[in-house]
């Protein structure tokens, strides 16, 4: 139950993030929350969108990707 309520707390924190736009054909949108240090990247596949999140991502990591 533990593991499921983190899923979730992260997957309601990801909902804030905002997507920035960027020039590739398998990324469709990248954010980021300094607040939570939790990136959020959105694939484009062939059914449509995945959304991949990854923690404790520092922000210099995240501004050197955009």
């Amino acid at each position: 139950m533990e593991n499921e309520n983190r899923i979730f707390d992260l997957h309601e924190k990801a909902k804030l993030i905002e997507l920035k736009p960027v020039k590739s054909t398998n990324i469709g949108g990248i954010g980021y929350s300094d607040e939570h240090h939790l990136l959020k990247v959105v694939f484009k596949n062939k059914t449509g969108y995945s959304t991949y999140l990854y923690e404790n991502v520092e922000p210099e990591l995240y501004n050197g990707i955009c």
